[in-house]
């Protein structure tokens, strides 16, 4: 006894085939697209860490490449983490001496912002801020 193919058991067969490889492509389209994370942060993000700016990863990041790009010797290394960190240390300190007058300019560009707002723009405004605030109150914030 033998079984003959028709062409509807073809077409059948074809079908499932096609179903199958389109179900394929979209699951691994979903898992890459949808269900793990995007690519690895760039720019900014890329120094982020729990969404604050951490200083001793860019310094570290920098210093690697340093090392990596000029073939540094491991005293070399040393000398130049030494020289990164004073740089840093040292800016640090210069912010410190500016950020009075940073805040008065931050505080006196969100009043005239603020009258720019309406009533409900003022609110969600402030509403952001408090949560910009609270925030940094709980989040490792700026390390030199």
């Amino acid at each position: 006894m033998t079984t003959r193919l028709d062409r509807g058991s073809l077409l059948a067969s074809g079908l499932i085939v096609v179903m199958l490889l389109v179900g394929v492509a979209a699951g691994i389209a979903l898992d890459r697209w949808l269900l793990r994370p995007h690519r690895a942060p760039r720019g900014l993000a890329a120094w982020m860490r729990n969404g604050q700016f951490d200083a001793a990863q860019v310094r570290d990041r920098a210093a690697g490449r340093l090392a990596r790009d000029l073939h540094l010797t491991p005293e070399q290394r040393i000398r130049i983490d030494s020289l990164m960190r004073r740089q840093q240390r040292d800016a640090a300190e210069v912010m410190q001496s500016i950020r009075p007058r940073l805040d008065s300019l931050t505080a006196r560009t969100q009043s005239e912002l603020r009258t720019v707002l309406t009533e409900a723009q003022r609110t969600a405004f402030d509403s952001l801020r408090r949560e910009r605030s609270r925030r940094r109150a709980t989040g490792p914030g700026f390390r030199p």
